[in-house]
């Protein structure tokens, strides 16, 4: 049989340690490579062309960490120095100030314009258009910014379930033959369907 050699002997653990140090380092540079190509193509940009960023007609605004936005507001740019760029900075630092704690500047977010028509949820389309709440806004995502993505996308599950409860209703409504529910279904189904045409 041949000699056998302990674990212990080798310190697998500390190899273990060194490895995963290693791995995060290359892991951690990724991130900063990605962060740093994101801020390069952005810091011309005036914070409201940043937030009410149009790509390709659809409402894009950027997804950037806590950080970068902090920066920006610290920082007195000639770029942030129109109407709507001062207007961000007070809209969010007012905000800011209601909070009892900051997150994280490794944190994930984006500024949700306060335009109706740059809304990218139902929820926020709804306290624009209906409470008249036109402020610009900073929405946290609650992880870690990845920079996997360089726009925040509209989130189209809300809507989905929206429209699939309105047709359950207009098919129920259309066996029981119920007039005024079948024509409420349908004010509300292109009602959806407008917001999400919008939101888009």
């Amino acid at each position: 049989m041949r000699k056998t050699t302990p674990v212990e002997e080798f310190n697998i653990k500390e190899i273990i340690k060194k490895l995963e140090k290693k791995q995060d380092a290359i892991v951690f540079e990724v991130f900063e490579e990605k962060r740093r190509n994101i801020i390069r193509k952005i810091s011309n940009l005036s914070l409201y062309k940043i937030f009410n960023n149009t790509e390709e007609g659809c409402n894009r605004p950027y997804l950037i960490d806590f950080e970068f936005i902090m920066d920006r507001l610290q920082k007195d740019l000639e770029i942030d120095q129109d109407y709507e760029s001062i207007k961000v900075k007070l809209d969010i630092t007012e905000q800011l100030e209601k909070m009892k704690k900051l997150p994280s500047f490794k944190t994930s977010c984006y500024i949700e314009s306060r335009d109706v028509f740059k809304s990218t949820s139902i929820i926020n389309f709804i306290r624009k258009f209906i409470f008249r709440h036109k402020k610009y806004r900073i929405v946290f995502h609650n992880k870690e910014a990845k920079f996997d993505e360089q726009y925040y996308k509209v989130n189209n599950l809300p809507f989905i379930l929206i429209l699939c409860c309105i047709l359950a209703t207009l098919i129920f409504s259309i066996i029981h033959t119920e007039f005024y529910l079948i024509c409420a279904s349908i004010i509300s189904l292109i009602c959806i369907v407008v917001i999400w045409f919008i939101c888009l």
